[in-house]
């Protein structure tokens, strides 16, 4: 008889590790928005505001990203 092949952690495959991700960019999406608005308005005061705009759209997708690159670097056993 064949020996039964290995489980494969449903953690990190299919569905459930799609529902995962997703669950944690949306958390970090709200906090880096939190994060931007708190800490942008004393940073960017006197600037124009189309930049301030842009800023609090494009600073909480930089900072997901090295968020993720912060994980994969540290935590992520290999």
């Amino acid at each position: 008889m064949a020996k039964p092949s290995s489980r494969i952690r449903t953690s990190q495959s299919g569905c459930g590790f799609l529902l995962l991700t997703g669950i944690s960019i949306l958390i970090l999406l709200v906090v880096n928005v939190w994060i931007v608005k708190t800490l942008g308005r004393p940073l960017f005061y006197g600037w124009d505001n189309r930049f301030f705009q842009a800023a609090q759209f494009v600073l909480p997708i930089i900072l997901i990203f090295f968020e993720f690159w912060i994980y994969d670097r540290f935590w992520v056993k290999k």
